[in-house]
């Protein structure tokens, strides 16, 4: 018992300190909001051709599953004719395939305005530079004890 436990800990420990952060950590290139933008709009392309055929597909997958399924549906006189019932699974995938692809498309809509949002605040503010200095000030105390 007393080996599984140390063992136990040991590999925690060892997952513990394989994961933490660097004591050093390298500073690493800053993009800047022109780069971050087209990032963005990179992302929101391609997100937009997903979403695109998700929506798609899901509508032809929803018609046909349900052409399908309602195949020989009106049909009275053969009681035995039902639709294929692999219709219904095919119009059920078609249904989660749309409901993937409209929250996507209203991610496409954010990162979009995000990253024309951060193009016309690159153009309107300019990099601004930092000095080192003295600032000095005047400071009062005002002691509330009253005894």
């Amino acid at each position: 018992m007393k080996k599984i436990i140390t063992t136990t800990i040991f590999f925690l420990l060892i997952t513990v300190a394989s994961f933490a952060q660097q004591i050093n950590p390298q500073v690493q290139h800053q993009a800047s909001n022109a780069e971050f933008a087209k990032k963005l709009l990179a992302q929101s392309k391609s997100q937009r051709t997903i979403s695109t055929v998700l929506v798609i597909s899901g509508v032809a997958l929803v018609c046909i599953g349900a052409g399908l399924s309602l195949r020989g549906f009106g049909d009275w006189s053969n009681s035995s004719s039902k639709g294929d019932p692999g219709g219904g699974a095919l119009a059920i995938t078609g249904g989660c395939a749309i409901a993937a692809g409209i929250p996507l498309a209203y991610v496409v809509k954010h990162n979009k305005k995000k990253a024309e949002l951060l193009l016309q605040n690159d153009k309107a503010l300019p990099a601004t530079s930092f000095t080192q200095g003295r600032v000095y000030s005047i400071g009062v105390q005002i002691n509330f004890n009253c005894k």
